[in-house]
């Protein structure tokens, strides 16, 4: 076989080697020039052909190990990134029972992690969870698409969080969908800073009643609703009598004091669905929703009144105060919300200039509504 003996010089001293050795050795060689003298004869090649197709296919082969090595690394980074990440990292199959879970999500929801798996994520419904967000969420990724919102989960100790969420389909070649992975963050420390701030921009710190931004905000939200659903409203703008007297004699302390168990008593008289607010100083603004008719608003007017009479104990002292009322209706037909309140205004001088104690209500922009105004509480 031409150049069939090449192979032959592999073979070193065969000193080296015990007899059997140097026999297999030497057998394995002759097989192997053999082999490559035929494919020389078939393919019509030389040696130095072949050594070239066998020095390509070994590079070809080194090259693909390193590929996989290199996959198989980037495989071992993906692991460790989702296993030390500080986010709770849930895969689920198309069923939504869950296979996976990493160790933040147990840190998060207080389950191991053969407690999750197998699992939906029904074990983090709490009775806050809207099913709504629910549907929507289920429809959104069983269609392809990624979903991403905040929930009121539940961890394994009974303790409601927030969680924000973002959920992804995974799909194979076809597009069909293999799995879902679901990214957590529990942000309940966020929402009380957010809520806590939100507290401080629309609460009176003092008394704890909304402030005038709560009112504006809310106001105009509320005339809204008048003038949609034609129902009526009340504007009762009140302001106590002689507080200043208490403040001089007794000092800010004790007068601050008073306001707080004012507004106790504002809401007391008030619905929940009506809004109570301090614009500051002894000003307040008790608005009443939903249908309030005259009779309704001088009713509870003339309750307030008679409840701010009643003695205020401070300590170990015992004061007495009033308070007088502007009322201004609010209909379908009101003038807006900046006039409401100074007509409500003028109604509380009013009041305070009929002898103080009382309330008086504005004239409306509706005729069948005057004549049941009136001045005082018993009229």
């Amino acid at each position: 076989m031409p150049g069939g003996n090449w192979y032959l010089e592999l073979a070193e001293n065969p000193s080296t080697f015990s007899a059997a050795a140097f026999a297999s050795y030497y057998t394995l060689c002759t097989m192997l020039s053999v082999l490559v003298g035929y494919l020389s004869f078939c393919l019509g090649v030389g040696p130095r052909k072949i050594r070239t197709l066998l020095e390509k296919a070994v590079t070809q082969h080194n090259s693909q190990q390193r590929q996989m090595e290199e996959e198989h690394q980037k495989l071992r980074e993906l692991t460790n990134a989702v296993e030390q990440s500080c986010n709770a990292i849930m895969v689920m199959n198309p069923q939504g029972v869950i296979e996976y879970v990493n160790p933040w999500f147990s840190q998060v929801t207080g389950y191991r992690v053969d407690e999750a798996i197998g699992k939906t994520m029904a074990i983090l419904n709490t009775l806050h969870s809207s099913e709504i967000d629910y549907h929507d969420l289920w429809r959104t990724i069983t269609l392809g698409q990624r979903w991403q919102g905040e929930l009121r989960n539940r961890r394994k100790d009974g303790e409601v969080y927030w969680s924000a969420m973002s959920i992804a389909p995974v799909t194979n070649d076809c597009g069909d969908i293999t799995n879902y992975v679901a990214v957590s963050e529990d942000i309940t420390r966020s929402k009380q800073v957010h809520s806590e701030v939100e507290k401080m921009a629309y609460e009176d710190p003092l008394t704890g009643l909304g402030n005038r931004r709560r009112f504006n905000l809310e106001f105009e939200q509320s005339l809204k609703e008048v003038q949609r659903h034609g129902r009526w409203g009340a504007l009762m703008y009140l302001d106590l009598d002689r507080f200043k007297e208490i403040n001089d004699q007794h000092g800010h302390e004790t007068g601050d004091s008073v306001l707080q168990i004012v507004a106790e008593r504002i809401k007391s008289c008030s619905r929940k669905t009506d809004m109570a607010v301090r614009l500051g100083g002894d000003e307040f603004i008790l608005y009443l929703k939903e249908g309030s008719q005259p009779n309704t608003a001088k009713r509870i007017a003339a309750k307030l009144i008679a409840l701010l009479e009643e003695p205020i104990r401070v300590g170990s002292i015992e004061l007495r105060i009033s308070a007088s009322i502007g009322i201004r209706l609010v209909t379908p037909q009101h003038p807006g919300a900046d006039q409401l309140l100074k007509q409500a205004d003028k109604a509380l001088y009013q009041a305070k200039a009929a002898g103080k104690s009382g309330y008086y209500v504005y004239p409306s922009e509706d005729p069948d509504v005057n004549s049941d105004l009136c001045i005082g509480v018993d009229c």
